[in-house]
């Protein structure tokens, strides 16, 4: 039997989850409306491919709504309440009891959307089971028509007695000091804004503020005490323009990803009718290099150490615009900005030609290649009057002939990318409402829209997969991405992790078919490799003394839980983190080959295999001895036989797991 070994990663989500928290983020109407609410709303979008029963809760305020979620359709909730005892808004600095729970029987996907009649600004939500402890705020350079127009971020506590440590980057209404760490304590359910401060006197033609991007947030624990706990990050502005002499302006808001998230390869696609966009890549660790379509960029234009930032590509007098690829050594995290309408090249609203529709600023920030979904609904708005919608998509070129769009193939719509040949982008506009995206190779994608004097926008959909380990699976005949064995073959496994944990508990107790299923714990693990130039430490339920074996006696999926003691994770001490290893195991090939009925003696005769019981795994090659003394190593080969008989050919076809079926099939 084959003995395979392979490696697995953390935990591993996408955008789709059961369990959300947000907060109703700041927008510019909120000020002096503290008692009638203010002219702007917000609502939930949700979606699912099932039929959902989905929960709003704001415990705080006492507000419980309930909807039924339809499969393969948007519903759209209620506004958020806005007045009096069940004010959720988070209007001002400080601590709110506002946060916004969303619960879910199936999983679902969230978006919200804040909006009146010509501010407004929209966001994915990230299920709680992907949230992280570390994360930095990225807003941009504050200026508005209106006065009081302040940038922001806050934060929500998913768990009671969690500590959070604020380090702001500029001046803030609540007074921390600029790049010194000030920790705040919050209940489940809490918020903690934090506003950068606005001037009230107009410079140029706008009121500026302070720009509070590479604003740290982080859960800690205090003095050793506790673990760190998940927490939920948004950052935005309450009314901004972007582009020079911009004199119109829209509200920002997108909940952040968490720092180990970030990816180290982006490509990006410019705006519809406003393709002239600016960028911010952004760096928690100020020696990363950064290269924009293969030009590394000069560290000294890193602002404040933390972000680059650049309008279109860096290549001169294109138009539209070109796509970009944005590289990096290290994690970086990028944000797409569209302009206000009219500046930086951008049309404007023309005489009320609904085909011309101006918008204005939005902030969406990316996913990385390394994060793609492959199936997924979302919503383009309509609210308020926008007038065209799109749908950008990035994708692998093997992904292209299987891409639809509402169930319409788009194969022709498709061009290749200028700065990766090995990808394509689409640029979709796209009616008000619910729409479709599904490949069977994943994608990046984002939705937005533009009206006069208005826009909105979101990342359409994302894995939030943390690249802390980064993992492969492998076997003698396999290497892929994620971990997978066979049913009844021995396999051994071990797991990447970027620090070295005190102490390791590997829990088979929950799993089901595994043998040997007892717990293994191991207060001083050792090592099993450390892989050149990374700082990645690998552990296998072993002690270091021969990995152990074990074999599943059926297929299906499972869960390993290990539990690492880590002696320093995000400013925690003795924090036990939790993974949990998703496996899924597939059945052993049915090994059987079709041949063409006709042949003779010395034909050169062609083999096709035919084997079954695959479950998700695919035949990608196969052993085969042809009962003469001559064998072959391919999965359709053809051969010579020199002698009339009754040949007995054993076919051990192998698939992309490392599965190996055995048979030996009479041929005549």
């Amino acid at each position: 039997m084959l003995l395979g070994h392979f490696v697995v990663n953390g935990q591993d989500f996408s955008n789709k989850g059961k369990d959300f928290w947000l907060g109703y983020g700041y927008h510019v109407n909120m000020a002096g409306n503290s008692s009638i609410g203010g002219s702007q709303d917000m609502v939930l979008y949700f979606t699912s491919d099932k039929n959902a029963t989905v929960v709003v809760d704001i415990p705080g305020i006492k507000y419980t709504q309930t909807y039924s979620v339809l499969a393969n359709q948007v519903t759209i909730s209620a506004p958020i309440p806005k007045f009096g005892s069940q004010d959720a808004r988070i209007s001002g600095v400080g601590l709110f009891d506002r946060g916004i729970h969303v619960t879910s029987d199936i999983s679902i996907v969230a978006y919200a959307h804040i909006y009146n009649a010509s501010v407004s600004g929209a966001s994915l939500l990230f299920p709680t089971n992907t949230l992280g402890k570390d994360y930095y705020s990225v807003n941009y350079t504050q200026s508005s028509n209106n006065a009081n127009s302040n940038s922001f971020f806050f934060v929500v506590a998913t768990e009671d007695n969690t500590t959070v440590e604020i380090t702001p980057s500029a001046a803030n209404v609540n007074g921390f000091p600029i790049g010194m760490p000030t920790n705040v304590s919050l209940n489940k359910g809490q918020i903690y804004n934090v506003m950068g401060t606005a001037n009230p006197v107009i410079v140029n033609g706008n009121y500026v503020g302070t720009d509070l991007t590479g604003s740290r947030i982080r859960s800690i624990s205090v003095n050793g005490v506790g673990a760190c706990k998940k927490i939920a990050v948004f950052s935005g502005s309450g009314k901004i323009n972007i582009g020079t002499n911009g004199t119109s302006a829209d509200n920002l808001f997108a909940q952040a990803f968490p720092s180990v998230a970030w990816g180290k390869k982006y490509l990006t696609t410019p705006t519809g009718t406003q393709p002239n966009n600016f960028y911010r890549v952004c760096v928690s660790d100020p020696t990363t290099v950064v290269k924009l379509n293969g030009v590394t960029l000069s560290s000294s234009s890193l602002v404040n150490g933390f972000y680059y930032q650049f309008k279109n590509s860096n290549a001169s007098g294109t138009n539209p615009p070109l796509p970009n690829l944005i590289e990096s050594d290290k994690p970086v995290l990028v944000a797409q900005y569209c302009t206000t309408q009219g500046v930086e090249g951008n049309g404007g609203f023309v005489n009320g030609n609904l085909n011309m529709p101006g918008g204005d600023p939005e902030m969406i920030y990316l996913s990385p290649v390394e994060q793609t979904i492959n199936n997924i609904t979302l919503y383009s708005a309509l609210k308020s009057d926008i007038r065209q919608s799109y749908i950008n998509v990035i994708i692998k070129n093997a992904g292209v002939s299987s891409f639809t769009l509402d169930g319409i193939s788009k194969t022709s719509s498709f061009i290749t990318h200028p700065q990766d040949n090995n990808y394509s982008y689409a640029i979709f506009n796209v009616a008000t409402g619910s729409h479709t995206l599904y490949s069977d190779t994943g994608f990046n994608a984002i939705a937005y829209g533009f009206g006069q004097a208005e826009s909105y926008g979101y990342n359409a959909g994302t894995n939030i997969r943390d690249f802390t380990p980064v993992a492969t699976f492998q076997n003698p005949y396999a290497r892929i991405s994620f971990a997978a064995t066979c049913v009844n073959t021995p396999f051994q496994f071990s797991i990447p992790f970027s620090y070295k944990p005190t102490t390791l508990t590997w829990d088979f107790g929950t799993s089901h078919n595994i043998s040997p299923d007892t717990t293994l714990s191991f207060t001083t693990p050792k090592e099993d490799s450390i892989p050149p130039g990374k700082n990645l430490y690998y552990y296998s339920p072993s002690n270091g003394n021969g990995s152990k074996t074990f074999v599943y006696s059926k297929a299906g999926t499972d869960t390993i839980k290990i539990y690492a003691n880590n002696p320093s994770p995000d400013g925690c001490s003795n924090f036990n983190a939790q993974y949990n290893i998703p496996i899924l195991i597939s059945p052993v090939p049915t090994a059987n080959f079709s041949v063409n009925p006709i042949r003779c003696i010395a034909d050169l005769i062609s083999f096709k295999d035919s084997s079954s019981n695959l479950g998700t795994s695919t035949i990608v090659t196969g052993l085969w001895d042809w009962n003469d003394g001559t064998t072959d190593s391919l999965k359709n080969p053809s051969h010579k036989f020199s002698l009339p008989k009754t040949y007995n050919i054993r076919y051990r076809p192998i698939s992309d797991f490392g599965c190996i079926g055995d048979a030996i099939i009479p041929f005549d």
